[in-house]
């Protein structure tokens, strides 16, 4: 479970970086992030996932492996965006 969080945060860094937002006040005294332009946040998605396949043909990757990889990151993102 470390790991995912781990791994969730540093994506939710990424994209905090590459993408203008603010901090916001949550429920609870808590911080959370909101990206100002949500089609932003899908374009910058969209070409780090293009970066990404092109990543996996250089390394001769298998298409399920691939796939699997994929599959994985969209599921952190999906984690971190909640």
């Amino acid at each position: 479970m470390t790991t995912f969080f781990h791994r969730s945060m540093i994506e939710t860094h990424v994209l905090r970086l590459l993408c203008r937002g603010h901090r916001e006040q949550v429920q609870g005294g808590m911080i959370g992030w909101q990206f100002d332009d949500p089609r932003d946040l899908l374009r910058q998605i969209d070409l780090l996932q293009g970066y990404m396949n092109g990543l996996y043909v250089q390394l001769e990757l298998s298409a399920a492996t691939g796939k699997r990889v994929s599959q994985e990151v969209t599921q952190l993102i999906k984690c971190s965006l909640q």
